[in-house]
């Protein structure tokens, strides 16, 4: 704070309350920076560091990190706070909240306000903070992403193509799907790529774009990519998550013990498939687009053994 600016000196505030005078010289012949104040329309800016451990998904970082900011009363509005990664260090990820304040004198207060709220939203989130440490590993290391088995079978009891088989074979199904964790603007598929998997939506939002094109959205309780999987054809859109995206992926290699084991399940998903086909095409009849042959039951029958070898 400047406390007076007299003929020969400058005397300032600093925030342990200490006064300083400058030498209205030494002033003159330096550059001076202006932090803002109340009264300006130039506020300062507050930069704080926050490390994180590597298990806090940075999704869920941020939005934790952005709350504590909107919830600081502190804090203006606008300009938006925000909160950047800026390093992946040995122990944890440096995360950096940028936010504005009316007064630069309140700087340390809001600091402290904001470091203790930011210890309380992590910890309620279930995680803790790193420290510089050695870790010795004497066990299988645990799996990041956890989802709940029993509603990976759910949904894929719910879905078309898998009602076709019993309830064992899903919940062993449901055990064996790896789940998947995709940060938003992350592509989980691209268009023209090859591929032999399935994946189901478990929560998020995705963005799906052909020829560059966003064409439509796939949203939690969905499947996509069922195509690839059962005849290995090249994904045929480009699949971006629009938020953090938790996704259960079924693979060829899942499903291969399966119809060698009864091949009447291939029957019957070529009879779904040729059914899915001919609503497809009737729909894009009604809307006046190409109409590409149907390959029907026999075709799709012969694709599904040729791709899995049978």
């Amino acid at each position: 704070e400047i406390v007076n600016v007299g003929f020969r000196y400058t005397t300032l505030r600093t925030t342990e309350n200490h006064l300083i005078m400058v030498p209205n010289s030494v002033i003159m012949q330096n550059v001076v920076t202006f932090h803002g104040n109340s009264e300006s329309d130039n506020k300062p800016v507050v930069q704080v560091d926050v490390m994180l451990g590597y298990d806090m998904p940075p999704e869920t970082a941020r939005l934790q990190l952005l709350k504590v900011l909107h919830d600081e009363p502190e804090v203006l509005a606008a300009p938006e706070p925000m909160v950047r990664l800026m390093s992946l260090n040995d122990s944890g990820i440096t995360y950096q909240l940028r936010f504005y304040i009316n007064n630069p004198a309140d700087r340390i207060h809001v600091q402290d306000s904001i470091y203790s709220q930011v210890w309380y939203a992590v910890n309620r989130a279930g995680y803790s903070f790193p420290f510089p440490h050695r870790q010795i590993i004497t066990a299988e290391a645990k799996k990041p992403f956890i989802f709940s088995r029993e509603h990976i079978a759910l949904e894929l009891r719910q879905s078309e193509l898998f009602a076709v088989l019993d309830d064992a074979t899903i919940s062993s199904l449901a055990e064996l799907a790896p789940v998947e964790v995709f940060g938003p603007g992350e592509v989980v598929v691209r268009e023209g790529d090859d591929g032999s998997s399935l994946f189901i939506v478990l929560k998020g939002t995705l963005e799906v774009s052909v020829d560059e094109a966003v064409v439509g959205s796939i949203h939690e309780d969905s499947f996509f990519g069922e195509m690839s999987l059962l005849t290995g054809v090249p994904r045929s859109a480009t699949v971006r998550a629009s938020s953090e995206v938790w996704l259960a992926e079924v693979t060829k290699q899942l499903l291969e013990p399966i119809f060698v084991s009864n091949p009447l399940v291939l029957e019957k998903l070529s009879s779904i498939l040729a059914e899915r086909e001919q609503r497809t095409k009737a729909s894009q009849t009604v809307e006046g687009g190409a109409v590409a042959a149907a390959l029907g039951q026999e075709g799709y029958l012969a694709r599904l053994k040729l791709f899995f070898g049978l």
